[in-house]
């Protein structure tokens, strides 16, 4: 019995690792293999009388979506990857962190690693740990989205030659070049996954007069973008359904290559700009460095096909996309929690 005790005593106030995304969550538990959860940033809230009741969290609060009956108002409280309610963000961790550790009753008190936007204020900051405080961590450890990415990425951040990552997630593309555990440059733009996917919205709407929804526009992504002009045949193309903008009735309709790249052009080529400019702003040794060791990309848009040999192409770096490019930044938390335990 008091085993049985013991174990769940350091289960519940275990060290976890948080990357707090726009789009998604995901949790690693010390001591356990890989991740222990990844679900939507997104809560589903019934409103009646002027009081809001939780309806559903994460993947349960995906599948409403666009099919949210009347009352019914769905939250994404991470935007841009900045909390932009307390309250909401709050309900969804604490649900979070009860599931990774498999208690409804007993309430945990993990200590958590965080990972944060380089570029958010100290006001930002604060927020995040007096949230995470407020969820029921007992001690909030917040570590640079970009530093935390090099980690997951097994780049060589404590060298003196710096090595460069740009993280292309759902909201912000975020930029680091790295020496010595510290950035030398850092930069957030406000570019990612859900442009492009709002991009393809605007131009199916626009060019086709068909509406269609975030996971329509998600799927089109995924299967069909490419930056390259080469690879984006009119003879590759897949079919959904969406809704006649001027009746509102149901339709069936065909999408190609070439449609998708005409909408996100200009898309990449804020994610290329963003990266020209991180790199005019690098002293000349640094550069060198650059040149010699290349740049790692990661986060969900890196996979998209092509989009390495684009920014090549325009940098004159050498790009390689990072291995499971959308766990570079749990995977770097995970090598932090690792340091704490041994300097504990």
């Amino acid at each position: 019995m008091l085993k049985k005790i013991m174990k769940m005593w350091q289960i519940l106030n275990n060290d976890i690792a948080i990357d707090l995304g726009s789009a998604n969550t995901l949790i690693h538990l010390k001591g356990k293999e890989g991740i222990q959860l990844r679900e939507p940033s997104i809560v589903a809230l019934k409103i009646e009388d002027g009081k809001k009741s939780v309806v559903a969290v994460g993947e349960d609060a995906k599948k409403l979506v666009g099919r949210n009956p009347s009352g019914i108002e769905i939250y994404h409280p991470i935007q841009n990857g900045i909390i932009v309610d307390d309250a909401i963000t709050e309900i969804m961790l604490r649900n979070f962190i009860y599931k990774v550790s498999n208690s409804e009753v007993i309430r945990p008190n993990p200590r958590v690693v965080l990972s944060v936007p380089a570029s958010s204020t100290q006001v930002e900051r604060r927020i995040f740990k007096e949230v995470l405080t407020d969820a029921g961590a007992r001690d909030v450890l917040l570590v640079e989205s970009n530093l935390a990415s090099a980690i997951g990425a097994g780049l060589e951040v404590e060298s003196e030659k710096a090595s460069m990552i740009v993280n292309i997630g759902s909201g912000i593309t975020e930029i680091g070049v790295i020496a010595l555990k510290s950035p030398v440059v850092k930069n957030t733009f406000k570019v990612g996954g859900e442009k492009l996917d709002r991009a393809i919205i605007d131009y199916i709407k626009f060019n086709l007069g068909i509406k269609i929804g975030p996971e329509t526009a998600e799927r089109i992504k995924k299967e069909l973008a490419t930056p390259l002009e080469s690879e984006a045949n009119e003879s590759d193309f897949i079919e959904v359904r969406g809704q006649a903008a001027q009746t509102g009735l149901p339709v069936k309709f065909s999408v190609n290559k070439r449609d998708v790249l005409l909408a996100t052009a200009k898309v990449y080529e804020e994610i290329i700009m963003g990266i020209a400019q991180t790199i005019e702003e690098l002293p000349p040794e640094v550069t060198s460095d650059l040149y010699e060791k290349g740049m790692t990309i990661c986060g969900g848009v890196s996979k998209i096909k092509g989009l390495d040999v684009l920014i090549e192409s325009f940098t004159g770096l050498k790009v390689s996309v990072a291995k499971d490019p959308e766990l570079c930044v749990i995977n770097g938390l995970e090598k932090v929690i690792e340091l704490l335990n041994k300097k504990d």
